[in-house]
C-alpha cells in the first residue's frame, strides 16, 4: 500500500514525463488509469477479462488513454456501457493468438477407442470446478471408454472452512482407472496432455481470451465450452467449431461428452 502513496505517484509520474516514452502499455498495473491525466506519454491499457477489477483498471479515466485493448467483443460491450465511451474506436478488440505450429503428431489420439478429455482448470471456482465435479461424477457411473484428465491443483476452495475434512477433490471421487489427477505440472507437460487430447474442456463463468483453449483447437481437440459472456464462447461462435453448453448445467455437459464419445468410438 506504501508504493501507492501520494509521494510515489508523484515520482512515478514525474519519472515516466522525463522519460519520454513514445508509448505506454499497461497490461494489468492498476495504478496506470489512475496517473493517466498527469502523464503525457500516449497510454494503452489492456483489458483481460469481460468484466471485474481487471478490465476496470483497464477502463478508469478513459479521456486520458488513447486506446483500450479488449479480448472479446463481450469485454467492449462491456466497458462502452461501464465507463459511458461514445466514441466506438477508442476500445479496439484484439484476440489473443498461438503459433502453429503443431505438438508431434500422435497416433494413439487419432485411432485409440479410448477417448481422452482434458480439463486444465484444477479448482478454480472461475473454471467452474463445481461443475465439473458433478460431470465427472456422471462420467464415472457410466460404463463408457474414456481417460480423464484433470490438469492443476486439487486442493478445494473451501478446504479450510469444510466441516467434513474434504481438502481435496480426489477425496470426492474414488480411484477409477480412467481418471488421472496430474497435479500441477510444468506447462511443457501440460501441452502434452492437451495435445493428446480428442475433449476439451472450459467451461468457464469468467475469462479473457484464454490461450489453453486457443492451443487446444491449434492441437485438434474438440472445445467445450459455456455460454457465458466471454472470449471462450465467442472464439467457438467465430470458428463454428466445438460445444457450447449452458453455464452451470453438469448434466448438459455430460450429455455433451457422451455424445463425442459415442460418435468417436462409432467411426
Amino acid at each position: 500500500k506504501a508504493k501507492y502513496s501520494y509521494s510515489y505517484c508523484q515520482k512515478l509520474i514525474k519519472k515516466i514525463n522525463e522519460s519520454e516514452y513514445d508509448l505506454i502499455i499497461n497490461s494489468r498495473h492498476s495504478i496506470m488509469p489512475y496517473i493517466a491525466p498527469f502523464v503525457t506519454t500516449p497510454i494503452i491499457t489492456v483489458a483481460h477479462f469481460v468484466n471485474g477489477i481487471q478490465a476496470d483498471n483497464a477502463g478508469y479515466n478513459t479521456d486520458y488513454l488513447n486506446t483500450i485493448i479488449a479480448l472479446s467483443n463481450y469485454s467492449k460491450q462491456y466497458l462502452e456501457k461501464e465507463f459511458k465511451i461514445l466514441d466506438t474506436q477508442k476500445v479496439k478488440v484484439v484476440y489473443n493468438f498461438v503459433s502453429d505450429n503443431t505438438q508431434k503428431y500422435n497416433s494413439y489420439k487419432e485411432f485409440s477407442k479410448e477417448l481422452t478429455i482434458v480439463f486444465p482448470g484444477g479448482t478454480s471456482v472461475q473454471k467452474s470446478v463445481d461443475v465439473i465435479l458433478d460431470t465427472v461424477y456422471r462420467l464415472k457411473l457410466s460404463a463408457m471408454n474414456f481417460k480423464f484428465v484433470w490438469l492443476g491443483d486439487t486442493t478445494l476452495p473451501s478446504a479450510k472452512k469444510s466441516l467434513l475434512r474434504i481438502e481435496k477433490t480426489t477425496q470426492l471421487i474414488s480411484t477409477d482407472k480412467r481418471i488421472l489427477f496430474t497435479g500441477k505440472v510444468s506447462r511443457e507437460e501440460a501441452m502434452q496432455y492437451i495435445a493428446s487430447a480428442n475433449i476439451f474442456l472450459l467451461p468457464s463463468r469468467g475469462e479473457g481470451c484464454p490461450m489453453t483453449l486457443l492451443e487446444a483447437m491449434r492441437e485438434g481437440c474438440i472445445p467445450v465450452v459455456s455460454d457465458s459472456h466471454h472470449g471462450s464462447r465467442e472464439l467457438l461462435e467465430i470458428s463454428k467449431c466445438g460445444e457450447i453448453v449452458p453455464q452451470g448445467d453438469s448434466e448438459k455437459l455430460y450429455q455433451v461428452i457422451k455424445k463425442i464419445i459415442e460418435l468417436g468410438l462409432a467411426i
